[in-house]
This record gives C-alpha cells, sequence and structure tokens, in this order.
C-alpha cells in the first residue's frame, strides 16, 4: 500500500510540476518577423516526435540534443510543423529559440482548475508551430480525442491539437491543421482516428473551403487499422491522403521512422505521418530527414519526415 501511495504522490507531483511549468512559460504567441526568404507558392510541413525529456537517453538526453534538434527543424524551412512529446521545459526552449513561429495550444485561463490545467499540459504535447509572419490564429481545440472513455493505462489516452489558421497574405485558403500522437492499442487507436475525422468535418463545416493537413506519431502503419480510418472513404467525409509516395521505395528499404537513438529502423512503412485533404496537391512528396549529428548525437529517437504542398489559391479578396 505504502509502494503504491508513493508511486500515486509521485505522479501527482509530477502533473502539478508541469501545471506550474506550462503556466508560467513565455507567452506563446511570438511577434518576431521570420528571417527565411518568402515563398508564396509552397507549404512546407514537418512533422516530428521530439522524445520527452529522459535523463536515462545518456548520450541523447535533452540538454544535450536540444541545439541540434532547432537546428533540424530548422533546416527544413517549414511554415507548419507538428511535434509530438513536447514537454513544458522542451516546450520553453524551443519558443525561446524559434521566435519566427507561433504555438498552439497556450495555457490562457489563469482560473482554470488543477485538472482543466493538467489536460491542458498533456495536450501540449502535440504543439503546432506557425510561421507568424505568414499565418493569424482563427480558432482551435485541443485536449482528450474521445474525453468520455478515460483509459486504464494513462500513457494510452490520446491527446491532440487543432488550430485553424488563415493566411495574412489572402494567397493559400484557410487551413485546419490536426496535430496527434496515436497510443498503442490498435482498436482505441483506430477508434481515436475515427473521432478526429469527424472533428475535423466539424470544423470544415465551419469555415467552408478550408483545406487539411494532419501530422503525427500514429504508431502504426499503411497496413495498421488506425491508418485504415484515416483513408477510407466515408459519407460525407472526404478520404485523407498521405504524403509518402511508396512506390518509390525498393526493395528492401525500411521506412521506419522509429530507430531509438540508433539510426536503425526495423519496420518496412514509416509511422510520422502527414496527411492532408481538400483540392491541395502534393509537390513534393513526404521525405525522412535523420537528424543525425556528431558522436552518436541524434535529434530525436524518430526520423522527422518533410513534405511540401500546393494549396489552391484563396479566393479571398484582399
Amino acid at each position: 500500500m505504502l509502494k503504491r501511495i508513493v508511486i500515486v504522490a509521485g505522479a501527482a507531483a509530477v502533473l502539478v510540476t508541469a501545471w506550474t511549468a506550462l503556466r508560467h512559460q513565455t507567452p506563446q504567441h511570438s511577434h518576431a518577423q521570420a528571417t527565411a526568404p518568402r515563398d508564396l507558392k509552397s507549404l512546407r510541413i514537418l512533422t516530428a516526435n521530439i522524445r520527452i525529456a529522459e535523463p536515462k537517453d545518456g548520450i541523447n538526453e535533452w540538454p544535450k540534443r536540444r541545439t541540434l534538434l532547432v537546428e533540424t527543424l530548422r533546416a527544413q524551412d517549414a511554415h507548419i510543423i507538428g511535434l509530438q512529446e513536447v514537454t513544458p521545459t522542451q516546450g520553453v526552449f524551443l519558443f525561446k529559440e524559434m521566435k519566427e513561429f507561433s504555438r498552439w495550444p497556450v495555457q490562457k485561463d489563469d482560473n482554470a482548475t488543477l485538472v482543466e490545467s493538467v489536460n491542458a499540459t498533456f495536450a501540449a504535447l502535440n504543439s503546432i508551430l506557425y510561421r507568424t509572419d505568414r499565418f493569424e490564429f482563427v480558432d482551435g481545440a485541443s485536449g482528450l480525442v474521445i474525453p468520455e472513455e478515460p483509459q486504464n493505462n494513462p500513457t494510452e489516452n490520446t491527446y491532440f491539437s487543432l488550430a485553424v489558421l488563415r493566411d495574412k497574405e489572402k494567397l493559400w485558403p484557410t487551413l485546419i491543421v490536426v496535430n496527434t500522437h496515436l497510443r498503442h492499442n490498435v482498436r482505441f487507436a483506430a477508434r481515436c482516428a475515427a473521432r478526429l475525422r469527424d472533428t475535423i468535418a466539424t470544423y470544415e463545416k465551419q469555415h467552408p473551403g478550408a483545406q487539411v493537413i494532419v501530422t503525427g506519431d500514429m504508431n502504426g502503419d499503411k497496413v495498421g487499422r488506425s491508418y485504415a480510418e484515416w483513408t477510407k472513404d466515408r459519407e460525407g467525409l472526404a478520404a485523407l491522403r498521405d504524403t509518402f509516395d511508396y512506390t518509390k521505395k525498393k526493395p528492401g528499404e525500411q521506412w521506419g521512422t522509429y530507430h531509438a537513438f540508433t539510426g536503425k529502423v526495423n519496420r518496412e512503412w514509416p509511422t510520422d505521418l502527414i496527411f492532408t485533404a481538400g483540392p491541395m496537391t502534393i509537390a513534393t512528396p513526404a521525405t525522412i530527414i535523420r537528424g543525425e549529428g556528431e558522436n552518436g548525437l541524434w535529434a530525436s529517437d524518430h526520423f522527422l519526415v518533410h513534405t511540401t504542398l500546393t494549396p489552391v489559391p484563396s479566393t479571398t479578396p484582399k
């Protein structure tokens, strides 16, 4: 019983610490201007599971690899980045270093209860970064994907972030960007994918003409159940399109994206994915970014994934 109490108390302490850190971090909407050249035609998207700050990672513990991670993220010159496993401490560092981006979700309500704030902390594990000079935030949501069904194993609870972004140049359409980290229970992951498609459909009705981008660590590849939920046709819902071109994979190649800080993968297909829906075209299919440093240092225990899209121009008058 004592052991159980200690475990519960420790977990509570961790949650309170995370809650406190989130509530006191730097305001998340930066007004700094981007330094990269403006590209008005291409829309560059990146997804990255950055791995939580874990001291047992040795040479790849967070303080040792965080600069490499920022360099790897910046090298892709993305307009929108979906991050997974972002702890409050990591979020503070990343946003300080990447001032050209704003971040969603943010903790705004100083009157929130501890439970509400803890839920917000976990939702922020799946952060969306977007270029401040290019987009303005219109609407958003975050939290548990299926809040009415908390899982007995807390690590199986699935969170998401959704941001509706408007192009300041009024050249691209409104974007609905969803970022998530599906968990390991195959059936529940599939149900979460289906629920997220319902959520996307709700926002599409609220924002007619918006085009959809989904990023995330799906913990399942193109032959899995959750992938089928993302990509199958459903009445009233457009199927999502994977931005990988699997016809380019050569026999014997391993396209897995989880490598456990070794650089070696044991899956044939990627599980870190970017989907799109609507009339957007895939200008450059998804590419795996290794993020390798020197002497065994890696940006993350996952490879990053980058793609370039060409949205249908907005018809919104300037």
